[in-house]
């Protein structure tokens, strides 16, 4: 998907907004959250990294990205 989005969308500013963890957030482990959120900046990095890309990455945390969510 983030390859797609750089190769064929070609965008100046990626807005990453967030809420990576899944909403069950009666059930989220805090090991959860930070696995979701790292895995994805992980993904976003590999893909977006200098010499590939000079995408504008904006993180914006969602309310599912604390533990406990909401808070």
């Amino acid at each position: 998907m983030f390859v797609y989005i750089r190769d064929v969308i070609k965008p100046d500013v990626l807005f990453w907004t967030g809420d990576n963890s899944p909403h069950v957030i009666w059930k989220n482990t805090e090991e959860e959250v930070v696995s979701a959120t790292f895995n994805i900046s992980m993904m976003i990095q590999e893909v977006f990294r200098p010499g590939l890309s000079d995408v504008t990455i904006i993180p914006i945390n969602g309310n599912h990205d604390i533990f406990p969510a909401n808070d």
